[in-house]
């Protein structure tokens, strides 16, 4: 959803920098921490469905390992029951799976980060896993129990696993079904800055409730935000704005969290006192460092004596390129087109009887630094399609990447194998020839390469992919601009793990043909 520009001027405005705050009366600090109660409880009740489904998920990966490593010397099916149920072992079974889910807690596993953000959720979980195991593998070593071989070896990658599906349903649920539980922000910056905060929340569905309000640090520039519908936007003057003021300003707005859009307005000592005080009310702060484009992954807080620096690492072209994802390509797109080869034969029969025309399509594309290569697609387009695009572009006035819904060039076969996607099966060849890649940035043309900026040529630092952020996040219906920050991003911040996570999504994309046409 855009975020529309109109803007609904508040009650109570600021016209200029005296003005420290709205002449609305704020409440006092034990009520503002009373009001936030309510809010506390939503989230205390949110960590119990954390912890109850964690304790269902360690449980059931106990109680396996338990068995699976009772059934490798238990005789018979009786033996294994009467040990199993024996006071001692459950009592054993009970004690493992409060320690399991002590060490998640203890790595902050149950964290509001970790209930908010999957990716900081797994990192803990993860965590707090490996300590218990090591916890288990010191007790075995220092005596005479083998509780590591009994829990950990078997239970661990179970554990794991239902942990994670476990955590991505509750983080799925909440989003979609929970909206009471997700942040509200009073935003708080200069004019430059809160409109960067906007633009980047303008594509999400719940952006009006993220932004619940706006202060301004330099009201005198109001005209010149980019302002949400009916969020209130007020001036205020940092050099005469207490922090227990800011607080109670900040809990007037109904919100949950602070968001700094200008880190320089405060100063550390201001930071520090502002979040005590926010603390006291149960609400969040955050600091943007005005990074976009940037993968956590890459980032690292380090400090340097009192002060902490965010650490940027390399952008990650040369793994990009690496043995890692090379074996990784060759491996995949081997099972992949031995997987599809029914269907690619069957795909190619009916493309030969419809027209008899030629059953596949291969184009050159600009691939790894700049290099033209030929692309292999099975053919979705009449055979004089490439006469007839120049006509289409005068027609629809279309430049660079050019994609229409119900085009005219489409066979009836193509509109089918376009859809599902079956048209790009003969790329696992390119794969395994090394000149594209099963993930990365979308092959182009080369015109449209030569249309290219300096920040979009970067994009050929990697090989093209068959997927890529491009194909789960849209496909045709993005905008160029769009497509050409998910290229960038996956050039700069590749990593197996979004290749992995790209192709688990392919697969759902391609089930609801989302931007396939």
């Amino acid at each position: 959803m855009a975020l529309r520009m109109s803007l609904r001027t508040p009650s109570t405005t600021a016209t200029s920098p005296s003005t420290a705050l709205p002449t609305t009366a704020r409440p006092s600090l034990p009520h503002l921490v009373r009001n936030s109660d309510t809010r506390q409880i939503r989230h205390s009740q949110r960590t119990g469905f954390y912890v109850f489904s964690d304790t269902l998920a360690v449980l059931a990966a106990v109680v396996i390992a338990d068995l699976l490593s009772i059934y490798t010397w238990a005789p018979t099916v009786g033996v294994v029951a009467d040990h199993f149920f024996s006071t001692r072992n459950l009592v054993l079974t009970a004690t493992v799976t409060v320690f399991w889910l002590g060490c998640i807690a203890l790595t902050h596993g149950y964290s509001h980060q970790a209930r908010t953000f999957h990716r900081i959720g797994r990192e803990n979980v993860l965590k707090g896993s490996l300590v218990f195991a090591a916890v288990l593998a010191m007790v075995d070593a220092l005596s005479s129990y083998s509780l590591f071989r009994h829990f950990a070896l078997f239970g661990l990658p179970i554990a794991l696993f239902l942990l994670m599906i476990s955590r991505k349903i509750n983080l799925t649920v909440t989003d979609r079904y929970r909206a009471d539980l997700r942040h509200s922000f009073l935003a708080i910056g200069q004019v430059r800055d809160i409109n960067r905060m906007i633009l980047s929340f303008r594509d999400r569905d719940d952006a009006r409730d993220l932004i619940h309000g706006i202060l301004l640090t330099d009201p005198e520039n109001r005209a010149d935000l980019l302002d949400v519908v009916g969020v209130p936007v007020d001036g205020v003057c940092m050099d005469v704005l207490s922090t227990e003021e800011f607080a109670r300003t900040a809990a007037s707005y109904d919100c949950d969290a602070v968001w700094v859009a200008s880190i320089s307005e405060f100063g550390h000592r201001n930071l520090r006192r502002l979040s005590w005080q926010l603390d006291k009310a149960n609400m969040r702060l955050y600091l943007d460092p005005m990074l976009e484009g940037i993968s956590g992954t890459r980032l690292d807080v380090v400090p340097f004596g009192p002060r902490h620096a965010l650490f940027v690492d390399r952008p990650r072209f040369s793994a990009a390129n690496g043995l890692i994802k090379r074996i990784f390509d060759i491996v995949v797109s081997a099972v992949a087109l031995i997987l599809v080869s029914p269907v690619m034969l069957a795909t190619a029969l009916a493309i030969k009887i419809e027209d008899r025309g030629p059953v596949f399509y291969v184009s050159t594309r600009i691939g790894l630094h700049g290099q033209p290569f030929r692309i292999f697609k099975f053919r979705s387009m009449h055979t004089d399609a490439d006469e007839r695009l120049q006509k289409l572009r005068d027609e629809v006035g279309a430049e660079g990447l050019f994609k229409m819904k119900d085009d005219p060039r489409i066979t009836k076969v193509g509109k089918f194998i376009r859809k599902t996607s079956i048209d790009e099966l003969p790329q696992f060849i390119n794969s395994l020839l090394g000149t594209m890649s099963v993930v990365g940035p979308r092959p182009h043309l080369k015109h449209e390469v030569e249309a290219f900026g300096s920040d979009m040529r970067m994009r050929m630092e990697v090989r093209p992919g068959i997927t890529g952020l491009w194909q789960v996040s849209g496909r045709s219906d993005l905008t160029p601009e769009q497509a050409e920050k998910l290229d960038l991003y996956y050039v700069d911040n590749w990593s197996l793990t979004m290749d992995v996570r790209t192709i688990a999504r392919t697969f759902e994309a391609v089930a609801l043909s989302r931007g396939a046409y």
